[in-house]
């Protein structure tokens, strides 16, 4: 999964919730710009893969947990300085 790769915006002092709150944020704007009432589908479209038609965005909310996971590696803060 290439979105993990962008954990560096993770902070570790906030919780999920805090950014399910933004993937929300991120959906309504998005569903009132696409002209789409359904919320489920709006986050589906946009954290979907390029190759199955959806704009692939980051969801912090959504890659939250698979971001908790690679923060558990020893390493994991140097391979994000590096990957700069």
């Amino acid at each position: 999964m290439p979105s993990v790769n962008y954990s560096i915006f993770l902070d570790l002092e906030s919780t999920a919730d805090e950014y399910n709150q933004i993937d929300d944020q991120i959906t309504e704007f998005c569903m009132d710009l696409f002209k789409c009432p359904n919320k489920k589908q709006m986050k589906t479209f946009l954290s979907a893969p390029k190759q199955t038609q959806g704009l692939q965005l980051t969801m912090p909310g959504k890659y939250f947990s698979d971001a908790q996971i690679v923060q558990k590696y020893p390493d994991w803060q140097n391979v994000i300085i590096h990957s700069f």
